[in-house]
């Protein structure tokens, strides 16, 4: 599913559960707007030290990441 950073923040309050990964590309700035809400609703509350790990495809080895997964 494809949707546009002013659709994301709507479509989370929709769905009851979340998918296991996310693709959220574009310009910096959109994509910041997009990842808060959503690291929010996958957390529920829980730490985001302990339970959340972000990774920037501009800067990671994407290949190696999945296998780490």
């Amino acid at each position: 599913m494809e949707l546009l950073h002013n659709q994301f923040t709507d479509h989370l309050k929709k769905i009851a559960a979340t998918a296991a990964v996310y693709l959220i590309h574009g310009e910096p700035v959109l994509v910041e707007q997009c990842v808060e809400p959503l690291i929010d609703k996958v957390l529920n509350g829980a730490s985001r030290q302990i339970h959340c790990e972000v990774l920037d495809g501009a800067m990671e080895n994407i290949p190696e990441d999945l296998e780490r997964m």
